[in-house]
């Protein structure tokens, strides 16, 4: 713990990383996240512990290649992230793509809170990717996925997708779809 006098307080922080102040309190908390203090004891944290927290302070500057493997739970995490990297490397390769940082996320494609993920879109916002490589759009976004494709193109970032079908999660699919359409049914 390291004395943070121009950090960002606990609600900024929380706000930064689209979280609510308590997560970022049991995170810290858990060791997963550094956190400085001011000279009253109020937890500060810097913008790079943030980033670099969020899977995005590795390199700066639009020469990173990013490859965004996710897996909708712990248990087939190995294979399903084994596979997409296979898929990824026949691409990244004979293209002759070099240096490419693999970003590997556990959580639901409808989950809009997976950290790596929205620290990828902030790297994007802030013009600091080239390329985004991921083996199919579904396991980015189930929905947006055409917003997060304008987004990428607006601030110059390649977004591609090798839509392999083999690679996508058929459970996790299907119960994305009952929760949307459960969803939708409770509303009518």
């Amino acid at each position: 713990m390291t004395d943070h006098t121009e950090g960002l307080p606990l609600g900024q922080a929380a706000k930064y990383l689209g979280v609510h102040p308590k997560t970022l309190q049991r995170w810290e908390r858990e060791g997963k996240l550094p956190c400085g203090r001011t000279v009253t004891g109020r937890r500060t944290f810097t913008r790079d512990e943030l980033d670099r927290f969020m899977g995005c302070a590795v390199k700066t500057g639009a020469e990173r290649t990013v490859a965004y493997l996710r897996s909708p739970n712990e248990q087939r995490s190995a294979e399903l992230f084994r596979a997409q990297r296979r898929a990824i490397e026949q691409y990244i390769l004979p293209a002759g793509i070099a240096n490419v940082e693999y970003l590997e996320e556990v959580g639901s494609s409808l989950d809009s809170q997976r950290r790596m993920f929205n620290g990828l879109l902030r790297d994007v916002l802030r013009g600091d990717l080239r390329e985004i490589i991921v083996g199919h759009q579904y396991l980015l976004l189930f929905f947006g996925y055409p917003l997060f494709e304008s987004i990428c193109r607006i601030k110059g970032t390649k977004l591609t997708s090798l839509c392999q079908e083999g690679l996508l999660p058929e459970k996790e699919m299907i119960r994305d779809f009952k929760t949307i359409t459960a969803g939708f049914a409770a509303r009518i």
